[in-house]
């Protein structure tokens, strides 16, 4: 046990994210939401919403007078090497505060839990449920009411009482849409690559490749022998087909959609993050 401790403890010297280092971490960096509710409120809520997530707090401080921090881990164990989890609350010129959550793998080569919507969820319950919000500059997707009505994705320009204008990947300018038109809002927290989902794709098709291939192999197998070919291009094909399915499941990106309360109740459901591919 104290030498496993040990190999781990040199390995994290140089691979390792701790509560020191993610505090470096560019501020920028992390998904994205933005809350209507005093910026006192949100700093309060912030380091029990990490708690009540699941990871441990290890961490608070007031970064300055417009960005406060706090930092959560998770535990190292047979199963996975924890995680280290820092959210940013920051200050803004209107009423809305940005809430920025990094979460990242203790060693850097495993791809670890993700602790954002987790973490998001409890903030939003704690503020009340329907505090998150979109703001100028937020890509958000609208579902309108209309029998057979395709959504809309696009970048908000402006909210106003009852008028959303959105500049869209297809239009030229800003369009006007009324509120009342609508019967779902969400705004992107940020986007993520498929590579856990493109690398098992890859690896089943690889493997179904391999089996295809050694099973067509001229192998003479007698009483008591081994056909190596037969394991072998499974094997192979699995191993070279997940890795060119990770490769390409990272490039290709995904919003992660929150849904976001319309006034006068026009919500479609309980205020939260939609299932989406990891």
């Amino acid at each position: 046990m104290r030498l496993g401790t040990l190999a781990l403890s040199l390995l994290c010297t140089t691979a390792c994210a701790t509560v020191t280092s993610i505090q470096t971490v560019p501020l920028g960096a992390g998904d994205l939401l933005h809350f209507r509710a005093p910026f006192d409120s949100v700093t309060a809520a912030a380091p029990s919403a990490v708690e009540r997530a699941g990871p441990e707090l290890r961490d608070t401080a007031q970064v300055d007078s417009a960005t406060y921090r706090a930092i959560g881990t998770t535990p190292f164990n047979v199963l996975r090497f924890g995680e280290v989890v820092r959210v940013l609350v920051q200050r803004r010129s209107d009423d809305a505060v940005a809430v920025r959550i990094f979460s990242q793998s203790r060693w850097a080569r495993h791809p670890g839990r993700d602790w954002t919507g987790s973490i998001y969820r409890e903030l939003d319950r704690g503020l009340g449920s329907g505090s998150v919000t979109a703001v100028p500059g937020s890509r958000i997707r609208l579902f309108q009411s209309a029998p057979g009505a395709k959504p809309i994705v696009g970048t908000l320009e402006s909210w106003e009482s009852d008028t959303l204008r959105l500049v869209a990947l297809a239009s030229a300018g800003a369009t006007a849409i009324p509120l009342t038109t609508l019967h779902r809002l969400q705004v992107s927290r940020g986007a993520r690559g498929n590579a856990p989902l493109g690398g098992v794709i890859g690896g089943l098709l690889g493997l179904a490749v391999g089996m295809v291939i050694g099973s067509a192999s001229d192998c003479q197998q007698g009483f008591l022998e081994f056909c190596m070919e037969r394991v072998l291009a499974p094997m192979g094909g699995m191993v070279i087909g997940g890795g060119l399915g990770a490769i390409v499941g990272g490039s290709t990106r995904t919003d992660q959609w929150w849904e976001v309360r319309l006034p006068a109740g026009r919500t479609h459901g309980p205020a939260g993050e939609e299932p989406v591919l990891p």
